[in-house]
């Protein structure tokens, strides 16, 4: 049965209490702050808070080299999203006097991030395997033998990693497989054409 009790305020709240619902806050839920992760989310939920500042030319220079060396980072923003991040876990996490709420809130955006980055891997994997049948097809239609062997390599490889979800494995093996199958057929009519130029018409017949 609902509670009609309103939830306690947080003047109300014990010190251990407040703490509990800072460190809720801050973890969104979640432990999944990671120290080498790369935090570049720019809103929540579709709400955002706008900052601008200045820098010195140095380290405008300096963040400019990063974002170019950096796959993961789009642009400056990006860089400095990061940096913010993980610079609040860092002053957060190695300070016990810190509300917990805030420690929560930064867990939450953790978790959130961690999902985010996982759903942007998985697009991507997709994304690398509808490419590879564009070029399959294309490569079948032009009779390319050495581009289709190279995508049948790759598939190969991408069926053999470890470290990848056995179902998307799976599918990189009926790739595989598929390719095979394009193989032989362009060897057997290949065969079948060079059977044909061999073949002498016969002369017509004399009346």
């Amino acid at each position: 049965m609902a509670s009609n009790t309103p939830p306690p305020t947080p003047a109300s709240l014990t010190a251990a209490q407040q703490k509990q619902n800072n460190l809720m806050a801050l973890n969104k839920g979640g432990k999944a702050y990671d120290p080498l992760g790369v935090y570049t989310d720019s809103t929540d939920n579709g709400f955002y808070e706008t900052w601008r500042t200045k820098f010195p030319p140095d380290t405008h220079r300096l963040v400019s080299q990063m974002v170019s060396d950096r796959d993961e980072f789009r642009s400056p923003q990006d860089f400095i999203r990061n940096a913010v991040h993980h610079y609040l876990h860092r002053y957060i996490d190695g300070d016990p006097d810190i509300p917990l709420e805030v420690k929560d809130i930064l867990e939450m955006e953790d978790h959130v991030a961690e999902l985010a980055q996982k759903q942007r891997d998985r697009e991507a994997m997709d994304e690398v395997m509808e490419y590879t049948r564009v070029i399959v097809n294309s490569a079948v239609d032009d009779e390319d033998w050495n581009e289709l062997y190279h995508q049948q390599e790759y598939a190969s490889e991408m069926a053999s990693r470890e470290d990848m979800p056995m179902g998307r494995r799976r599918r990189w093996l009926e790739l595989e497989d598929e390719i095979d199958e394009a193989i032989s057929s362009m060897k057997k009519t290949k065969t079948r054409y060079e059977k044909m130029a061999g073949v002498t018409p016969m002369k017509k017949r004399r009346a």
